[in-house]
């Protein structure tokens, strides 16, 4: 064992010895089998001899090796051989790096070790004056890398809030859904068209505005489509757009849509109005323009609620009735100083499109309101009555019977959900259970044992499976500044109103200017149209087009802009012009500047013009409240 062990260490020593040190090996192996005897002293002292000449052959060869002149590498090659080490490193750990060195090569005792680590700092240093000069040749800012990945992650989730996760609180829309709805605008999908594949809609928007997946696009769009998501639908869809058995929606190729009306009249009405009073940005490769903010008349994020989570921050904003909504914007806009109580009085709480209870207290509704976060309890709309049973369907049976489930509770997880509680003995006293919805509603039978109380089961039901659930809610949004930030009902009117207010006056203003220009046209064309005949003839004889404006401009005494209107018209339809419709023409629009002007120079009429369109959309597009409270909160 001895020898093997020296074997061993002679062949990590040096390779040059491995192959003697096995034969040797060997040699001591085949010695003691032909001795017969473990304890041959004999033979090993043999084995021991050769061993010890062989460690006096390594020995002189390795002090042979030690005096021999060594290759030593230029000062060129250390320096690159160091800086590949150190490139990775920033510039106070390549000093410390220098300084230990330094401190290294003067404590150590061994000059050969000295030495080394001398030579090593040295290398170091040039590496640390060459990576300087580069730096200032290429003009490189070097910076901590913890610093820098911790402003880069900041960035990028600041982008994350502001540009996918969060809706905006002024049309309630994130920045993809508001880049479908524009894009199905140019695309002119109005409600009163036929529906296109929504495949093509989804090809413009990674095209033109959102270069992004097209699964992302797409489920937003279908979502935006689903009556069982949304309060009021931005998109009328045509095919299957899911359903609330967590049911997908059928693939892109196979569906259609268009815009529904609310989305028109509500969010993209006032597109025409220009790029003056709507405000755009050129989208990706600065080939066309989209809009910062759709126009939104009405509180889109409060009637359709919102869902998304990024970065550190959740929201999770409930639906709400569209006719409560703008009775109480209005009259907040009216009274500044409503109290919550009067608030309450026009919009009790949230109200989901699939219906149900609500159960939370009134406290925790009032501090949704108050706070922007709140607890809320929804139960699913459920009564006793006796259906048929058995085979034959002769038996009468009690059943407790669901027409109404919570929001964003899949009815397939229920049903699974109670099936594995009878299984499990959790729930006793269920004899079956069917689903009987079809297109008309849903309806959950679930059938009891005969001895059994019915409202006692129904109550185990509502404690143990998802027919009850908590809703954690959020009114977090981004705000005009692209901060994210909580509202409460106070403040959230008070964003959506002041953007509402802003924008009125810069359509307004915008209409204005127009005004001025077609007034200004249609009094030219009256002056020219009195004196045709001299206009036409002074045209005619001249051939330069300057000295017909000038000659022009002292008949008739009008400005460079009317003087150009009058010559861009043909020469026929000069001696055609009508003067009393167009003197009748510019009395309108000159009561209509007025009525502009008094507009834009009185706060309380602007408002009362926000009010107005808000009124006549949710006329136009009301809806029963679906969500009751229950009488005992």
């Amino acid at each position: 064992r001895t020898q093997g062990i020296r074997a061993k260490k002679c062949k990590r020593s040096s390779l040059m010895f491995a192959a003697q040190a096995a034969q040797l090996f060997r040699l001591g192996i085949a010695l003691s089998k032909s001795s017969g005897v473990r304890g041959d002293w004999g033979q090993s002292a043999r084995v021991g001899s050769l061993v010890r000449l062989l460690h006096c052959t390594r020995a002189s060869e390795e002090k042979k090796q030690k005096f021999r002149p060594r290759k030593r590498k230029s000062n060129v090659a250390q320096t690159k051989e160091a800086t590949k080490t150190l490139r990775p490193l920033s510039e106070t750990q390549r000093k410390r790096l220098s300084t230990g060195l330094l401190g290294i090569s003067t404590g150590s005792e061994d000059k050969g070790v000295r030495d080394k680590f001398a030579s090593a700092s040295k290398a170091a240093k040039r590496a640390l004056r060459s990576a300087a000069k580069r730096d200032e040749q290429h003009d490189v800012a070097r910076a901590d890398v913890v610093a820098e990945l911790r402003d880069a992650y900041l960035r990028y989730s600041m982008t994350v809030i502001t540009g996918r996760a969060l809706p905006d609180v002024r049309d309630g829309l994130k920045v993809g859904q508001r880049r479908i709805l524009y894009a199905m605008h140019q695309l002119q999908l109005r409600a009163d068209r036929p529906h296109v594949k929504c495949a093509r809609v989804v090809g413009e928007v990674l095209g033109r505005l959102h270069p992004h997946g097209d699964v992302a696009v797409y489920d937003s769009l279908v979502r935006m489509a689903q009556p069982f998501s949304t309060n009021v639908p931005l998109i009328d869809g045509h095919g299957n757009f899911g359903s609330e058995d967590g049911d997908a929606a059928a693939a892109m190729r196979y569906t259609e849509c268009r815009l529904s009306r609310f989305a028109e009249e509500a969010l993209l009405r006032d597109l025409s109005a220009g790029t003056t009073a709507v405000q755009m940005v050129p989208n990706f490769d600065e080939s066309q323009f989209e809009p910062i903010i759709l126009p939104a008349c009405v509180p889109v994020l409060l009637v359709n609620g919102a869902s998304g989570i990024a970065v550190s921050v959740k929201t999770e904003v409930p639906p709400h009735n569209l006719a409560e909504v703008v009775n109480a914007c209005v009259a907040y806009a009216r009274k500044p100083n409503l109290t919550l109580a009067e608030m309450s009085a026009l919009i009790p709480g949230p109200d989901f499109p699939c219906g149900a209870l609500l159960v939370s207290s009134r406290k925790d509704i009032a501090d949704l309101y108050m706070t922007g976060k709140t607890v809320l309890e929804l139960r699913a709309r459920a009564h006793i009555e006796t259906v048929a049973s058995g085979r034959t369907r002769r038996e009468r049976r009690e059943a407790v019977v669901v027409t109404e489930i919570p929001y964003q509770v899949q009815k397939a997880a229920i049903l699974q959900q109670i099936e594995s509680q009878v299984a499990r003995k959790r729930l006793e006293g269920i004899a079956d259970l069917r689903d009987e919805s079809d297109r008309d509603g849903i309806r959950i039978v679930i059938e009891i044992k005969k001895r059994c109380s019915a409202a006692e089961i129904m109550g185990k039901l509502f404690e143990s499976t998802l027919l009850q659930r908590r809703l954690f809610v959020s009114l977090l949004a981004v705000d005009a500044e692209k901060r994210h930030r909580q509202f409460n009902l106070r403040s959230l009117f008070d964003a959506f109103l002041s953007f509402r207010k802003e924008f009125v006056r810069r359509r307004e203003h915008a209409e204005l200017l127009n005004l001025k220009r077609r007034l200004s046209v249609a009094e030219a064309l009256s002056a020219a149209g009195r004196r045709a005949e001299d206009v036409v003839k002074l045209i005619s004889s001249e051939a330069d087009s300057s000295q017909a404006s000038v000659k022009l401009q002292a008949m008739l005494g009008l400005s460079d802009d009317q003087i150009a209107a009058i010559l861009d018209m043909p020469l026929r339809r000069l001696l055609r012009l009508e003067v009393a419709q167009l003197e009748a023409d510019a009395s309108r629009m000159r009561e209509k500047l007025e009525s502009l002007d008094s507009l834009l120079n009185d706060d309380s009429k602007v408002l009362e013009l926000v009010i107005q369109e808000m009124e006549a959309v949710a006329a136009a597009n009301k809806t029963p409240r679906r969500t009751q409270l229950d009488p005992r909160s």
